[in-house]
């Protein structure tokens, strides 16, 4: 009995390391907002999808991001709630699957959610930079970039700010 257990178990095993070769995963990014200008702060979720869950499964991530630190600096980087011993680095983000050895699959798993304040305007883009997906073997995966447009603070609504202030002052002075 404990025989056919082992074989059952090495069997198993070799069937997720010989599926996991053909494995895909999409990896995409989901911004908190898309109307972003010059000091605002914004998160984006970093998904991945799997098409199967049997073949497609993986237990653990390492990945790195790519985008113009002129115009964009990252806060912070949170691991997803289905990965744990996170290894995050300022550009780099990694983790394992809480339930290992049991691997992750499914749609829209979050991986990790970035928090990021644009710092000049401008047309950017954030992709991965790079990274694996592990299965015992590695596993196949593809991105979609984000293409972000950071836009300067609008002039007509400083202005606006400013004469309100310039009225309310000249009526305080008045009542004075």
């Amino acid at each position: 009995m404990k025989l056919m257990n082992i074989i059952k178990t090495t069997f198993v095993a070799l069937m997720l390391t010989a599926s996991a070769a053909h494995a895909n995963i999409v990896v995409t990014f989901d911004p908190s907002t898309t109307d972003i200008s010059v000091g605002d702060t914004f998160t984006v979720d970093v998904l991945a999808t799997t098409e199967d869950a049997f073949t497609d499964a993986f237990l653990a991530f390492d990945i790195g991001f790519g985008f113009d630190e002129s115009l964009l600096g990252l806060d912070s980087s949170v691991l997803g709630s289905a990965f744990d011993v996170p290894f995050s680095t300022f550009f780099d983000i990694a983790g394992f699957a809480n339930s290992f050895p049991v691997p992750v699959s499914g749609v829209d798993i979050l991986l990790a959610t970035l928090t990021f304040t644009a710092s000049s305007a401008g047309d950017l883009v954030l992709d991965l930079d790079g990274g694996s997906f592990s299965l015992g073997d590695f596993v196949d995966f593809e991105s979609t970039a984000l293409n972000i447009t950071v836009s300067e603070v609008s002039a007509p609504a400083t202005l606006g700010l400013f004469a309100i202030a310039l009225v309310g002052l000249i009526n305080l002075r008045r009542k004075a």
